[in-house]
């Protein structure tokens, strides 16, 4: 089993309120081999909601307390996007998931934002586990 963001199988959860529906990945869901998340909403962010960054640095720096995560309107969004990452992480666990297929990130601008929320399969997901 493997995550995959939800709005890449036609949800309508992306920040615009849109989805980037991937055909190829909708496929892989009917078989049974991916896991829909959008860690941003599992984080309490609402559809639509403003675009957001990791101000500096990255996810590491974000779950140390270095740096924060802000949406474009000013507002510190960093609180939602690290309960995000704990609600993807658990999902993680909880279906057995080994890594991630795809995340919008890839589509759209704001990777580093994205790279917080789905930390689950990054380098970050060591430090999560552990906190």
């Amino acid at each position: 089993m493997k995550l995959v963001s939800a709005c890449l199988l036609g949800a309508c959860c992306n920040y615009e309120a849109k989805s980037w529906l991937n055909p190829k990945l909708l496929k892989e869901f009917e078989k049974g081999k991916l896991f829909p998340v959008c860690p941003e909403v599992l984080g309490g962010l609402s559809v639509p909601r403003a675009p957001a960054e990791i101000v500096n640095g990255d996810g590491n720096d974000v779950l140390n307390g270095k740096d924060m995560v802000m949406n474009i309107e000013g507002v510190d969004v960093t609180n939602q996007f690290i309960k995000g990452a704990c609600e993807t992480l658990a999902i993680t666990k909880a279906v057995g998931a080994k890594e991630a297929r795809k995340r919008c990130s890839l589509r759209k601008a704001h990777p580093a934002a994205l790279e917080l929320s789905l930390m689950a399969h990054s380098q970050t997901n060591s430090k999560l586990a552990t906190a």
